[in-house]
């Protein structure tokens, strides 16, 4: 059983957004390399934190919904034991995953510039297993205000003008008949007719009645209504998909392919083997690039209204400045690079909630403007020839996040507190959106690469890496598997 979760999250593009690109013999006028990535990357934990799918486990249902225990706080002033109720537990698996397809042309020009493009396909996925366990004399069911809302507020209504300013007894009326609209608004479950609770409000409202009567004031006709039966597992998942969610369940979520941002930049040869000025009979290799360029975006913004929502890119321009370098003997290499990525802005539509609640309102749901964070992307590779072209590689990364920044292009919406329809927790501020978005990620990878010929003019790799500590807590705890080839060729000996 799936269900629709809305959490959104950041995508540590660390190892494909600048790799250290093999081929490190400066490109003349007319020579051309084409360099093709299959990057494949899971995940099933945040960045730092636990399992995606502690957001789904509960030892009640109740309290996926009901974050504040607002439903047990209501029941309980209008005279019901809160304690008596429960759905039932539930368990979840969920684990995201994704595909990327980065194509990159470099083209040599003259003045020891080089120019690169490189265009992004992604396919993104998301498994999710969610499922509601009942419990046994289970106590709680699917609310009557989401399936006849006109007759729950024609109650409350009622109540609400009949405890007007009434005390009787010592007690207040008044408050009381108020907490069955907050009762009602509380959660998208309801206690059970024939529960516990239900025959105690029943009974705590025919004293309402008698002591109305008592003082000559109009008595309560309507009746409360009440669940029909205990929820059910189809129920558990069918909630969020209506109001007040609005959510659209994953297994009607598309998962195709989709583009991703591209980059176009310009490369200089500032030293060494970049620029061709090796010594004659110098057997150390050694070179410095600088880079700078730009972000083009071409991504759509993710929907805020689909299951684990995650992008195939920022869709964000920016501007991309750095540096590569490498030393390398007969047997031996070692590379680097540098990047900063500095971001401009952007209008998207997001639902603002911490990243612990997972079922969000739509009236969460804002047109916000949005500032990623700058990254600085640190890369370090150790590469060794043991044999022919074969070589083995360690790598080590490092990914700095600044946190984003967010602001509220629209009002804050207005709520009536007498409307008797289920209400989620609702946040207005946007700077809830940047707790978490910033921090720092180190990776580790290892791999291996084959490139007959001493020009590195073609090559095959495979490598594998991992984040083995650091913290974003609002990103996604990524695996990845990274298949690679390139291929240089000079279209003066194709024309």
């Amino acid at each position: 059983m799936v269900t629709c979760i809305v959490l959104t999250s950041q995508s540590l593009e660390a190892q494909w957004d600048a790799p250290v690109l093999p081929h490190r013999t400066p490109l003349e006028w007319g020579e051309v390399i084409f360099d093709a990535t299959l990057l494949f990357r899971s995940a099933d934990t945040w960045m730092g934190g636990g399992p995606l799918a502690d957001g789904l486990r509960r030892n009640d249902a109740l309290d996926l919904f009901d974050t504040e225990g607002a439903l047990r706080s209501a029941l309980s002033t209008l005279g019901a034991d809160p304690s008596t109720l429960r759905a039932g537990g539930t368990a979840a698996a969920v684990q995201a995953s994704q595909t990327h397809l980065p194509l990159t042309v470099r083209a040599g020009l003259p003045w020891g510039l080089e120019v690169e493009a490189t265009v992004r396909f992604v396919r993104t996925r998301l498994e999710a297993d969610s499922r509601l366990l009942p419990a046994a004399g289970a106590t709680l069911g699917r609310s009557p205000a989401l399936d006849n809302p006109s007759a729950v507020q024609g109650f409350v209504d009622e109540v609400r003008a009949a405890t007007q300013g009434f005390t009787a007894g010592g007690r207040d009326w008044e408050a009381w008949g108020a907490a069955w609209t907050a009762a009602y608004r509380a959660s998208p479950l309801f206690p059970t007719a024939g529960s516990a609770a239900a025959s105690q409000l029943l009974a705590e409202l025919d004293g309402l009645n008698a002591a109305l009567a008592d003082a000559g004031r109009n008595v309560v006709a309507a009746s409360p209504l009440f669940a029909a039966a205990a929820l059910t597992p189809g129920e558990h998942l069918g909630i969020t998909t209506g109001a007040p969610f609005g959510l659209i369940p994953f297994e009607n979520a598309p998962f195709e392919w989709s583009t991703g941002d591209a980059d176009l930049i310009l490369r200089y040869g500032a030293f060494g083997d970049a620029r061709q000025d090796r010594a004659p009979g110098d057997s150390i290799g050694r070179g410095i690039v600088l880079t700078g360029g730009v972000r083009i975006p071409l991504a759509d913004q993710e929907n805020p209204d689909l299951p684990f929502a995650t992008a195939a890119g920022n869709g964000v321009a920016a501007a991309l400045l750095g540096g590569e370098g490498w030393i390398e003997g007969e047997k031996w290499a070692a590379t680097g690079s540098l990047r900063t990525t500095l971001h401009g802005s952007t209008d998207v539509v997001r639902r603002i909630a911490p990243r612990d609640v997972v079922f969000i309102g739509r009236d969460s749901r804002t047109d916000l403007s949005w500032t990623p964070g700058m990254q600085l992307l640190g890369q370090l590779r150790l590469e060794f020839t043991p044999a022919g072209p074969l070589r083995l590689s360690l790598g080590y990364t490092l990914d700095h996040r600044g946190e984003d920044s967010f602001e509220r292009l629209g009002p804050v919406p207005e709520f009536s507190e007498n409307f008797a329809f289920p209400a989620p927790p609702f946040f207005s501020d946007p700077d809830i959106l940047e707790e978490g978005t910033g921090g720092t990620v180190h990776w580790v990878r290892g791999g291996a690469r084959w490139s007959p010929g001493k020009d590195g003019g073609f090559g095959i790799s495979f490598d594998v890496g991992t984040p083995v500590s650091g913290e974003i807590p609002r990103a996604l705890e990524w695996t990845e598997i990274r298949f690679r080839a390139h291929r240089a060729v000079s279209l003066s000996g194709i024309f």
